[in-house]
């Protein structure tokens, strides 16, 4: 019984120090973006297709790969969320073509 309180008693000052000093993470590119979007992808696209098309080409084609950690670029399933970093300062069109 004593563990119990003392553990719910933990917990709760865990709580209010979380409410009074909130972590925030921001999520970090190599492209330089600090922001970011999930696109689903559908049947037909391809990453290319994604940067330029969809976003206009204010991203590259390794940008997503490697925000994806995606061994294959050219590989994208449809109905799987994609992260996509959101202005990025450069753009990596090739490199990992």
């Amino acid at each position: 019984m004593q563990f119990t309180a003392l553990v719910a008693a933990l917990l709760s000052v865990a709580a209010v120090q979380a409410q009074r000093n909130p972590i925030t993470i921001t999520p970090q590119f190599d492209c330089g973006a600090t922001n970011s979007q999930q696109y689903v992808a559908r049947s037909g696209d391809t990453l290319t297709k994604i940067a330029q098309e969809i976003y206009h080409d204010v991203v590259g084609v390794c940008d997503i790969a490697r925000a994806n950690n995606l061994a294959d670029p050219n590989r994208i399933d449809a109905g799987t969320p994609y992260t996509i970093p959101i202005n990025c300062q450069t753009y990596d069109r090739n490199s990992c073509l």
